[in-house]
């Protein structure tokens, strides 16, 4: 489905979901450039150096060369897997469109250019090119830069090189397709209108800065977009397209002298173009604060963004900015979550961030979710919090915290070859540096208590400030570094303790990482009629308090080092997720054993947890994504705990009781009921040894099963149903009866559905049908099966406008 991970980001087509890669990728180490020997010597022996400029040093498995028309290389080998992702990054975005700004020509020039006919190939010819490299291919736009990205394996990597810089040097603008796309993105525009949280994100840019051209959406503004024609699309191709401002970025599972002459061959034609610099207008300085705020009918709770203007990237602050932010407001210790959210119950949400691209002062932002009628408490808490780092500063346990857990991030960040190439390409662009993210790390050691002080004091200023308020309308609906080595991968093991529960084992030694993933059979199917939500109510509560910690302690004892903890229950499961880095392997276990067999349910915690929850329930049906599959489900599941929302509904949720959740725990939490998989850089044996002693009070005992009738052929004949809303844009889900988990059919209907719509890109026999060709009738797509333990269907969901529908 379409998703976008940062406001900063637009990426286009449906999906942007990860590459599925089943391993875990190393982060290298740094190899030396002997003293006095010629470092690209193999380089040259190989392929010659005719077209070669010059070599950046880099470490033993990687090659970076700049070319002598000026476009960049960076390879690195990675034999962890088979996967290799190719990327080509194209120094351009939204904020280079000068006197098109705010048409969204870089957006718009992606959506044409990824996939698009070429001299050497038809559109038709490309799509059969990519389906046979596993379709896994995407674009994305930013403020500054464009980036096409194909995920295959070493075999195909010519190939992949092949589309995408004939996509960036070749494209041929069919009409067609140039057509199509404007008409896609019309309606991509239209979705965005009904999304509370982009809503928000524009209102703060566009306030926030008055003259730099980041004021502008990446999509553009629409009346201006409904102006350009294809010259005006070519034009912007032409200046920017060009081998001086195209990085390739290569990384996994090839030699890297292969990958480089591959590269050659697809770029011997081009040449060095000459442009004249490109001058972004300077913003002027913020001297007092600025608010903006707007209602949407569709928005369920009051979003809020509040920024500071700070510094760019290339800044010495920077680093201290990232620690504080941190330490506001990153994780359940983080002093605005337990200020705001813990202590006063004034948001259901509150994050921290500091961003800081190299093209503008940026943002020092703090963003909340929350009641209307909170919200002057929860600013004035923040300011609270604010000034309180102000004046005296914060404790050393909380800067070992953030170090290590920014540290611990910038590992589990780059486990995949996608991950990687994406950082070697942005890290280049943005600072001349390939190993920038590496160096980072290095220097977030170095920040002091003082200068995370002083940076609070220098920039967290009230004439810095924006606020940006996105809420329901008046009286509306808002109520109450590490060394890299060769990868040892093992089978997944399967041992069952003496107290009989299931333990699974995989090592996996690519990077330093241990995730322990502790399920029971839980969720909505063991759910009482009358206590419809009280599964994910009592996995919540799971790691809020034990006999031995509190919620700040269970918190604080795998942030302290990096780690990340979190309980949930969907359908059909409920249960704990832990990860660390492998030197903390000890903690995670215990901690992971404690609140599995000893939480508490403390009163004050149920009276939190209920709270969130009806203020979680009442903001469901914000995204259509949300809304329509939920209509769904209550029309197709006639009787099935399946028909209900994991959250549950408020009559019920208001009921549940201390006892309630006590009982439900004891119900489903048994040894016999539940498996615990390790996976990581673990020694099998000793882990289970581990484990047994960790979980050896854990008892067996009988598992009540819940009387549940299968549905999964609910539908005897056609049946429409329609609800009308405040979204201005059409959703659809059609379904059709489907399969249980256990079906032998499964494998086959999962590659149906990778014909149908694709494997988390876009492709697939909709995909052409709605948007590709001369068809513009759709901008979302996607088919997926929905597999049950007892129940199921076969789903297709696409949102258009309303005159397409």
């Amino acid at each position: 489905m379409h998703h976008q991970k940062h406001p900063l980001i637009r990426r286009t087509r449906w999906s942007v979901a990860l590459f599925a890669l089943t391993v875990l990728l190393a982060i290298s180490a740094y190899g030396q450039v002997c003293a006095g020997q010629d470092p690209d010597q193999a380089v040259k022996q190989g392929i010659g150096d005719a077209a070669i400029d010059r070599i950046i040093p880099s470490k033993t498995e990687d090659l970076f060369v700049i070319l002598k028309n000026g476009l960049t290389v960076l390879i690195r080998e990675s034999h962890a897997s088979k996967a290799v992702s190719c990327q080509v990054l194209v120094k351009t975005g939204s904020i280079y469109e000068g006197s098109r700004m705010g048409a969204g020509l870089s957006h718009y020039l992606e959506h044409v250019v990824s996939g698009g006919s070429t001299s050497r190939n038809t559109e038709a010819e490309i799509r059969r090119k990519v389906e046979a490299l596993g379709g896994a291919t995407n674009a994305y736009t930013t403020y500054d830069h464009t980036v096409y990205f194909i995920n295959t394996t070493g075999d195909k990597v010519r190939t992949a090189l092949e589309l995408l810089l004939s996509y960036v040097t070749d494209c041929r603008f069919d009409e067609t397709e140039y057509r199509r796309e404007k008409k896609v993105i019309l309606q991509e525009f239209q979705l965005g209108e009904n999304d509370p949280l982009q809503q928000l994100w524009r209102a703060f840019i566009s306030t926030a800065y008055r003259e730099h051209p980041v004021r502008f959406p990446i999509i553009g503004k629409g009346e201006i977009f409904t102006r350009m024609d294809k010259q005006a699309l070519m034009a912007h191709y032409r200046r920017w397209y060009t081998p001086e401002n195209i990085v390739v970025a290569v990384v996994g599972d090839v030699k890297k002298d292969q990958a480089l002459e591959a590269v050659l061959q697809w770029t011997a034609g081009l040449e060095r173009t000459e442009s004249s610099p490109y001058v972004l207008p300077a913003e002027p300085r913020q001297v007092a604060s600025r608010r903006v705020e707007k209602a949407m009918p569709i928005a369920r709770l009051t979003s809020v963004l509040m920024g500071f203007r700070t510094i760019t990237l290339t800044d010495p602050d920077l680093y201290a900015l990232d620690v504080l932010a941190v330490i506001l407001g990153d994780g359940r210790t983080s002093l605005l979550y337990r200020r705001v959210r813990d202590e006063k119950g004034l948001a259901l949400s509150i994050t921290a961030t500091s961003w800081t691209p190299q093209f503008v002062e940026g943002q020092f932002t703090v963003s909340m979710r929350l009641r209307d009628k909170d919200l002057p408490g929860a600013l004035d808490t923040v300011w609270q919090v604010i000034n309180g780092v102000k004046k005296d500063g914060v404790d050393e346990q909380a800067l070992k915290r953030a170090k290590n857990k920014m540290t611990a991030d910038h590992i589990f960040g780059s486990e995949s070859v996608q991950e990687q190439a994406s950082q070697l390409a942005s890290d280049w662009v943005a600072t001349g540096d390939p190993y920038f993210s590496d160096h980072y790390v290095e220097a977030l050691q170095k920040v002091t208590r003082q200068q995370v002080q002083q940076v609070a004091k220098q920039y967290l200023l009230p004439d810095r400030m924006t606020l940006a308020v996105v809420k329901p309308p008046q009286g509306g609906i808002d109520k109450p570094g590490v060394q890299g080595r060769p990868a040892v991968l093992s089978k997944v093991e399967k041992r069952i303790l003496p107290n009989q529960m299931t333990l699974l084992l995989k090592r996996v030694t690519t990077v330093p990482i241990v995730c322990f993933d502790f399920v029971v059979n839980g969720g909505l199917r063991f759910e009482p009629a009358d206590q419809v939500g009280i599964s994910r109510f009592m996995a919540s509560l799971l790691t809020k308090g034990t006999k031995r910690r509190s919620k700040l302690e269970i918190a604080r004892a795998l942030e302290d080092v990096g780690g990340a903890i979190r309980a949930q229950s969907g359908r059909n499961t409920a249960g704990v997720f832990v990860s660390v880095l492998k030197a903390h392997f000890d903690r995670a276990l215990d901690v992971l054993a404690d609140v599995v067999l000893h939480p508490t349910f403390p009163e004050e915690e149920i009276k939190k947890q209920r709270e969130d929850t009806l203020l979680a329930i009442q903001r469901l049906d914000e995204r259509w994504t949300t809304e329509i599959s939920r209509m769904f489900n209550r029309h197709y599941y006639r009787k099935h705990p399946y028909r209900n929302d994991v959250l549950g509904k408020p009559e019920t949720v208001r009921t549940f009781t201390r006892a309630d959740i006590r009982a439900f725990y004891e119900k489903i939490m048994k040894a016999n009921n539940a498996v615990l998989a390790v996976f990581g850089d673990i020694d099998p044996d000793a882990v289970a040894s581990k484990v047994e002693a960790a979980f050896e009070a854990f008892s067996p005992g009988i598992l009540e099963q819940p009387l549940i009738q299968q549905e999964n052929e609910n539908i005897q004949e056609d049946a429409t149903f329609v609800t009308h809303n405040e979204k201005t844009s059409a959703a659809i889900l059609v379904g059709y009866n489907g399969l249980t988990l256990k079906d032998p059919d499964v494998p086959a209907a999962d590659v149906l559905d990778a014909v149908i719509s694709g494997v988390g890109y876009p492709s697939g026999w909709l995909y052409e049908a709605l948007r590709g060709g001369k068809q513009s009738l759709v901008y979302y797509i996607h088919a997926y099966p929905a597999f049950g333990v007892d129940g199921g269907y076969f789903g297709v969901m696409t949102q258009t406008t309303p005159d397409n529908y």
